[in-house]
Formats: structure tokens, sequence, C-alpha cells
């Protein structure tokens, strides 16, 4: 199970609270979309950040978070259906090729056929289709299938390279915990895999704690003998390049690129952060 991204556009509601950031708690407002229908509580997830802000589409506002989640028990296992086929990535070391290559190990061809036919189902194009027709063979079938499965796997047609993992309700509340939050500001090039986080927020006694960071410049080593001063004044210039990778461990080394005397370093760094008051 690769670590799983959630993103939601910014909102004036309360984001101490944990399950903003899961399925949607008040099932009145759940609408039907590909892989639930209406009223139906399901987490759609992506194995990949940036795959996650592409297929949520957000929309007007400048600011949105990326939720981060892992298994509870890295001992668990999900009972999945596979919803890949044969016009994934043909890239080998892409997780929807690794997926499909498994999937062609495990099943004849018959069965592979099958699978097949029941993911063009789930995948159906709806374009065109006015919002009141949209998806209805689509959650209909996906509803039944997370009545016995616990999880949908199919990859995103926003970069096939990746995966989508759509889980059930009972799925999430069971196998999966809520790891991070990061509170963004929308770039600028949407293709850039670089996002200017703001705050993290981490989860604690039920709520999630927010903090600031800041780089933790004595974890900066440069080649050549540059007093600190200048690396202080240098970080405050390169901050849009300096940035906490969202598909890392936020304590965990990270790399930018440090603009000094106008040369550019690739550097590591750690962070330290604070609490918001």
């Amino acid at each position: 199970m690769p670590q799983l991204y959630r993103v939601r556009e910014a909102f004036n509601g309360d984001d101490c609270d944990m399950s903003q950031f899961s399925y949607i708690h008040d099932k009145s407002v759940i609408k039907r979309r590909r892989f639930n229908k209406s009223g139906e509580q399901v987490l759609y997830t992506s194995s990949y950040p940036h795959v996650a802000v592409l297929e949520t589409e957000i929309s007007t506002s400048n600011y949105f978070y990326i939720s981060r989640w892992k298994k509870k028990n890295v001992k668990d296992t999900f009972l999945s259906f596979f919803s890949v086929d044969d016009n994934c990535s043909k890239d080998t070391m892409a997780l929807s090729r690794q997926v499909r290559m498994e999937l062609e190990r495990i099943f004849s061809v018959e069965e592979q056929c099958q699978i097949d036919e029941i993911r063009d189902i789930l995948e159906k194009d709806y374009f065109g289709l006015p919002e009141s027709m949209r998806y209805e063979e689509s959650s209909n079938l996906a509803s039944e299938i997370l009545k016995k499965a616990e999880c949908i796997i199919s990859y995103s047609k926003k970069d096939d390279r990746h995966l989508n993992i759509t889980f059930s309700k009972k799925a999430v509340d069971e196998k999966l915990s809520l790891d991070c939050v990061f509170y963004c500001v929308r770039p600028k090039n949407y293709r850039s895999l670089c996002y200017d986080v703001e705050k993290i927020g981490f989860v604690d006694n039920g709520k999630i704690v927010w903090y600031h960071w800041e780089i933790d410049e004595s974890s900066i080593y440069l080649p050549l003998p540059i007093p600190q001063k200048q690396i202080h004044e240098a970080i405050q210039i390169s901050k849009k390049t300096m940035c906490v990778n969202v598909n890392f461990d936020v304590f965990s080394w990270q790399t930018g690129i440090l603009c000094v005397n106008g040369v550019n370093y690739t550097v590591q760094f750690k962070i330290k952060i604070r609490p918001i008051q």
C-alpha cells in the first residue's frame, strides 16, 4: 500500500477537526460520483500528491489542503478490486503497470477479460451528459463492489502512472489513519510539483494541531566556506525553492535549491516547527 493523499479546497470551518479531511460525514450533502451513490461515504485518495491535486480540480480558492493517509497497522491487508486494464502506463516502474503485471500473473486471460469488462463500466465516459445522468452505472456498480471489497484500485486519467484508491467507510474507520495535513498555496504553474506549504498539521488526541515551519539553517552544508549570515540571507531569497516535500516524511532530509551570490546549489536541509498560537 503506497502513501495516500486526499485534497480539498480551503474552507471556513474548523480545520482542527480531523473529519474535515476524511470522507464526507454529512450524508445529506454527498452527491453521486464515479464510485459512490448519493449519500454514500467513501474516501477518494491518490498514490501521488500531484495526482490528488489534479483529480480534485481546485476551482477558485488560492489555498488547499493535502492530507496524507497511512495504514493503522503495517500488517493490514485490503480486500481490493483492481480496475486496471492494459491501457495504463507502459513504464514498468509505474505503480499502475506493476499492478497490471501482477493481475496478468495471477489471473487467466479469461478472468482478465472479465475484470476489464467490469472496469469498462466503472470507467465509462460520461462527458457531455447532464449532471443528473452522470455516473449512474459506475456508482451503482462500485457500490455493489464496495459491499464486498474494501477498496477499488484504478489508475488516474490525469497521470496513468499513478493510482487512485477509493475506500469504503468501513475500511477507512478500521484500517486507515490520518498521518498529517499540509496547508498549501495554489501553485501558479499547475504542472509544478513544488507546493508552498504555509503550515503543517499533526494529529494529537483526536484533533489536528497546526505548526509553522522554518528551515533549520544549521543543517545546511555548502562545499564553500560561506558565513552563516550570508546563508541566512540566501535562504530568505530562496524560499520558493526550499520547500517541504509533501511526499516525504516531514522530519526527514528535504532537498532544495539555494541561491548564493547568483550561484544555485542543490542542498539538503531539515526543518523546525513551532506551534501556532
